[in-house]
């Protein structure tokens, strides 16, 4: 069995000259692939009973694929028309090949102006969802330089940048129920595999430069595997398991082809549609009747490095700014500080306020920068201890931590806890005197956590009407200031936002 791992020529002339010359030597042979064997029609071609070839030039067949001969004449020149399929299926996989070898990447991104991208098309104008893309448009020139920096950096096409169009509409802040977020709607475990840090104090999917680069990152392994954009796109909304799946049950890599097939679902059938015709849209809004498009400014600000925790509304007086832009700036901070465990946390402020800023933190003690709880570990001391010492879930401790429970604690480090626990009411009944006057309105299980709102922790026979009516406000308030939050699997000790006004 010979292997052909490259050829230097693609012309179908010489394809089917290379096809029946097998068939005339006799020698059944395949290509390399992706790891796929060369289609066994060849094979079987190299057996049959009639066999024809035309004369072909010997340099040219001994150059390309270093036979060191090649029959000359068979006992006629006729081209069957199998033997043309054959040789055109060759060239086909011979490109696939190539584009997946990562030759490529810009190549073959074009795609079809067929019916289904019409009516996408007519979805982004018509209706509700014509306001909806305007803004969506509006708010694309914030973000759409800094994402296509990061594409063009892997090497891929600017025109990706508008796949965060229809995944999100350019929003950070977005979370769907399938629990993907940000603007590139990474899954956790996707977004972790590409590099992006999720845990209590941040999540870097909600970010828009670097989730931008691993989506790049990813985008570029799914073209690599899949050959054509269409595909690999396919991929990004549905999982690279299920279009090889799905391409292999409809043996063929043409996503239109699979797309009328039962093998993906229609939500993945209508993603490239709807993906073409957002990026013609978007990249000629006036042709296509949106010629009011106000766009935001493009991202722009300062970075400062911090070598220990920030509070936000602390950074934001120091630089002299409003809080919420430094959280606009920071969509991956979850928290009112920047995390504790990072030694050196790159910040953004807005622009023109990194000297002011660095010029008042100037010698204010680490401690008065942050007002985070804490526990110092002594010796011999576990997660689990501690956690038990303080009323803390683990689950709850290891967010907060992480990387800590994988390893012995080290004695004199320490370990941030909740709010809402023992520490907490310690911490605030020493700052008031000791007569914990401070806390006196507040629940054992809610302590304020960023001034804007308190942590409840969920305790046996709590729902989300009970938790309500104990804050005195609306289901609808909790659920929003919950979004993740699933009222039918409240667990004992898991912690929710509640309004800072208690009951």
């Amino acid at each position: 069995m010979k292997h052909i791992r490259t050829m230097k020529h693609s012309m179908r002339h010489m394809l089917a000259a290379l096809v029946i010359a097998v068939q005339c030597s006799g020698v059944a042979f395949a290509m390399e692939t992706d790891g796929r064997a060369f289609p066994e029609a060849i094979a079987e071609a190299s057996s049959l009973d009639e066999r024809s070839c035309l004369e072909v030039a010997e340099s040219n067949i001994t150059e390309d694929l270093g036979w060191a001969s090649v029959p000359q004449t068979c006992s006629n020149d006729r081209i069957t028309p199998d033997e043309e399929r054959m040789a055109l299926e060759l060239e086909f996989i011979e490109d696939m090949a190539a584009e997946r070898n990562g030759l490529n990447a810009k190549a073959n991104f074009s795609f079809p102006h067929n019916p289904e991208v019409e009516r996408s098309i007519e979805f982004f104008r018509s209706g509700r969802m014509r306001d909806r893309f305007t803004s969506w448009l509006e708010r694309s020139g914030r973000y759409r330089d800094v994402m296509s920096e990061a594409l063009r950096n892997e090497g891929l096409p600017d025109d990706l940048v508008y796949l965060a169009l229809i995944e999100s509409g350019f929003n950070p802040k977005a979370f769907s129920r399938a629990k993907a977020s940000g603007p590139w709607q990474f899954i956790e475990s996707t977004g972790r595999r590409f590099g992006l840090a999720i845990n209590w104090w941040v999540d870097e999917r909600r970010d828009p430069i670097k989730s931008a680069k691993s989506a790049a990152r990813y985008l570029k392994d799914l073209y690599a595997r899949f050959g054509v954009w269409d595909l690999a796109m396919a991929a990004y909304n549905a999982g690279e398991g299920r279009i090889e799946k799905a391409r292999a049950r409809a043996r063929t890599d043409d996503f239109w082809k699979i797309r009328k097939t039962n093998n993906i679902r229609t939500e993945t059938k209508d993603y490239v549609p709807l993906y073409i015709a957002a990026t013609r849209i978007a990249k000629n809004p006036v042709e296509y009747g949106f010629d009011s498009i106000d766009y935001q400014e493009p991202l722009n600000f300062d970075e400062v490095v911090l070598t220990s925790p920030v509070d936000l509304a602390k950074a934001a007086a120091l630089a002299g700014v409003d809080e919420q832009e430094i959280k606009d700036l920071n969509p991956e901070l979850k928290q009112a500080s920047t995390p504790p465990y990072d030694n050196e946390y790159v910040l953004r402020l807005p622009t023109g306020s990194a000297d002011t800023f660095l010029d008042n933190v100037s010698g204010i003690p680490p401690e008065e920068l942050v007002n985070l709880r804490s526990h110092t570990v002594a010796r011999g001391q576990t997660l689990a201890g501690i956690a038990r010492k303080y009323g803390v879930s683990m689950k709850i401790l290891r967010e907060m931590n992480p990387g800590m429970h994988k390893r012995a604690l080290q004695e004199g480090e320490l370990v941030y806890l909740p709010a809402g626990s023992a520490a907490s009411k310690a911490a605030a009944s020493k700052k008031s005197g000791g007569d914990g006057k401070a806390m006196k309105n507040i629940e054992p299980e809610a302590v304020a956590e960023t001034g804007e709102a308190l942590s409840h922790r969920i305790r046996k026979g709590d729902t989300l009407a009970t938790v309500a009516n104990r804050y005195k406000i609306p289901v609808q308030t909790l659920i929003k200031l919950n979004p993740h939050l699933k009222p039918s699997r409240l667990k004992i000790g898991d912690s929710i936002r509640v309004p800072g006004k208690s009951a």
